[in-house]
């Protein structure tokens, strides 16, 4: 980091990046003394029939840089696999308030973001709290592979089978 970086005109921003160059931008800003949150997750896929762990981005195509725009815009610019600087039509980059950084730092462990959430056990009380069916409680009864889960729905008396992307889970 620069000693001019503790300046406090220095802030976070988000940079647009193409198509999974975003430890490209990584690495040049780093080169260039920039500071570089790039947030990465580890989930379970299933490949080639086998269950793997693999490494994803949690914002892709994106990553948070922390500069000050009158002295790094230009090298932050024309950086290699930056698309461009996401701020207003003027070109004046919008900043992140310096909260979503750190809440995102705190859920970093062993350099992953932790996005485990309390798990789910046989008979837990929940709600659909997004998708299609948000609101409907029910009860879970077990977990399906490939993602997805089976819940009794208590509202219209059946049994569904979900993914769970598909939708937000809240315990009650």
């Amino acid at each position: 980091m620069r000693p001019s970086d503790t300046h406090e005109a220095a802030r976070w921003y988000v940079v647009y990046t193409k198509p999974a160059q975003e430890d490209i931008v990584e690495k040049h800003l780093h080169t260039a003394n920039i500071e570089v949150l790039n947030p990465a997750v580890r989930k379970k896929r299933f490949y080639k029939g086998r269950l793997r762990m693999i490494v994803e981005k949690l914002f892709p195509c994106y990553v948070f840089a922390r500069f000050d725009p009158e002295r790094d815009y230009r090298l932050i610019k024309y950086t290699r696999g930056v698309r461009y600087v996401i701020g207003s039509r003027s070109g004046t980059p919008y900043t992140v308030d310096e909260s979503i950084i750190e809440s995102i730092l705190s859920r970093m462990k062993d350099g992953f973001i932790d996005l485990s959430a309390k798990e789910l056990k046989p008979g837990d009380r929940l709600v659909i709290t997004d998708g299609p069916m948000s609101g409907f409680e029910g009860v879970f009864l077990c977990e399906r592979p490939k993602d997805r889960v089976l819940i009794l729905l208590r509202e219209i008396s059946c049994r569904l089978e979900i993914e769970k992307q598909a939708v937000s889970l809240t315990s009650r």
